[in-house]
C-alpha cells in the first residue's frame, strides 16, 4: 500500500507527542525533497559540491490505521531510500536506524504496531553532517514509502529473482530464486508458485511451481527451473518485458509428521523481467543475447534540477528518452544505487545500467 499522501513535514528532532503541538509542521506529499528549498549560503561547509546547501535535521510524521484483522498477519515498511541517518520510530519507539540514503531497507513493524488503531510513524532524517559527498544530495523522503501486510508465511520484500542461464532451441531456461519467510514458531510447508506472462498481456505463458519446508523464524530460498518458449528477448534496442507473478501458499505446520492447515494462507508479489544473456571477456568484449554490444553513455546523478532530489517514474522516464536520443544506450549511476523509478524506466525504454554502489569509501579516488 503506498503511503505517499498527507505527511507532516517539520524541521529539528522530534522525539515526543509534546512537540508535535509546538510546531503543526506542513502537509508534504512524497517524494519530498527537504534540502531543495532552504537557504543557499557561502559558507556552507561543502561549497558548489552542495550547491551551497547546509542541510539540517528534519522530520517527517503520519498516522496509519493498522486494521484490527491484521492481527495475527506481519505489517512492515518498504523505503526505496532515506536520505540520510534516518531513525524510524513507531508510536514513539525507535525500532530501525538506516545511515546510507541511497539503499532500500525493510522494516518490519509487527511487534510494534498496536492492531485496530492508528499508529504514528515517525522518520528523522539528519544532512546536517557536511561535506558528505561531492555532489548534491537532497534529503528526506526522496523516493517514497510502502505500507507491506501479509500472512506469517510470506515472499520477503523485494525476495524474487529471475535469471536466464541459457537460450537455446527456441526456449530461454530461467532459473527462479524466491525467498520465503517463515514469522511463527513452528515448521511449515509452503507451496511457491511461479506465473509468467508478457508484460501489459493476460495471457499466462507459464506457470511452475513446489513445496518446500522453512523452519519457524527461518527464511528459505525456493529454487524453481522454468522453461520459457519462444522468449522475446531484451536489449537496449528491444526492451522486451516479462511480468513474473509469485505465489506462496502455507500449506501447513510440518513436525514428525505434516499437518494440514485448517485455513490456508497465500501471499503473492510480483516483478518485472527480460530475458537476456550477458557475458564478457577479453577477447570478444561485452556480448548480450551473443551479440557484441560497445556500451555508450555516461555518468547520471540522481537528482532532478531544480525539483530536487524527488524521484518519480515520469521524471526518471524523461532522462532515459532524452539520453537514448542523442545515441546513449548504457548510464553508470554516480554514484549510488539509483531509485526503483530510474531502473523502472531503463527496464521499459531500453538502457543499460552500471549501477554503482558508492563514491568513495576510506580513501579518495
Amino acid at each position: 500500500i503506498t503511503l505517499d499522501e498527507k505527511w507532516t513535514f517539520r524541521r529539528s528532532f522530534l522525539d515526543s507527542v509534546g512537540m508535535l503541538a509546538q510546531d503543526p509542521g506542513v502537509e508534504v506529499n512524497l517524494p519530498h525533497d527537504g534540502m531543495i528549498g532552504t537557504a543557499v549560503t557561502p559558507d556552507a561547509p561543502a561549497k558548489s559540491d552542495m550547491g551551497y546547501f547546509k542541510g539540517d535535521i528534519t522530520n517527517y510524521t503520519k498516522y496509519v490505521m493498522i486494521p484490527k484483522e491484521w492481527e495475527n498477519d506481519c505489517v512492515g515498511l518498504k523505503f526505496d531510500g532515506v536520505m540520510m541517518n534516518a531513525s524510524i520510530d513507531i508510536n514513539g519507539c525507535k525500532v530501525a536506524h538506516q545511515n546510507y540514503g541511497y539503499a532500500p531497507f525493510y522494516v518490519d513493524l509487527t511487534g510494534y504496531v498496536t492492531f485496530g488503531e492508528e499508529n504514528r510513524i515517525t522518520i528523522n532524517t539528519n544532512t546536517s553532517m557536511q561535506p558528505n559527498s561531492r555532489w548534491y544530495t537532497g534529503s528526506g523522503l526522496f523516493r517514497g514509502v510502502e505500507l507491506c501486510h501479509g500472512p506469517r508465511v510470506h515472499i520477503v520484500p523485494d525476495g524474487i529473482f529471475v535469471c536466464t542461464k541459457e537460450v537455446a532451441d527456441g526456449y530461454a531456461f530461467l532459473e527462479a530464486l524466491i525467498e520465503v519467510e517463515n514469522a511463527t514458531l513452528e515448521n511449515h510447508l509452503a507451496e511457491v508458485t511461479v506465473c509468467i506472462s508478457e508484460e501489459g498481456k493476460e495471457e499466462l505463458l507459464t506457470k511452475t511451481k513446489r513445496v518446500i519446508q522453512i523452519n519457524g523464524g527461518k527464511k528459505e530460498t525456493a529454487r524453481i527451473a522454468i522453461n520459457l518458449e519462444n522468449p522475446k528477448l531484451w536489449d537496449a534496442e528491444h526492451p522486451n518485458l516479462y511480468r513474473v507473478k509469485v505465489f506462496v501458499k502455507d500449506l501447513g505446520v510440518y513436525r514428525t509428521h505434516f499437518e494440514p492447515s485448517e485455513v490456508t494462507t497465500t501471499d503473492e508479489a510480483m516483478t518485472l523481467f527480460g530475458v537476456r544473456t550477458i557475458t564478457a571477456d577479453a577477447v570478444r568484449g561485452l556480448r548480450i543475447n551473443g551479440k557484441e554490444v560497445k556500451l555508450k553513455g555516461g555518468c547520471l546523478h540522481h537528482d532532478n534540477g531544480l525539483l530536487g532530489a524527488v524521484s518519480l517514474y515520469e521524471m526518471e522516464a524523461r532522462k532515459v528518452r532524452k539520453l537514448k536520443e542523442v545515441g546513449f544506450n548504457a548510464i553508470r549511476t554516480a554514484h549510488n544505487p539509483p531509485s526503483a523509478a530510474l531502473i523502472e524506466a531503463c527496464d521499459r525504454l531500453g538502457m543499460y545500467v552500471f549501477d554503482e554502489a558508492f563514491d568513495a569509501w576510506g580513501i579518495g579516488k
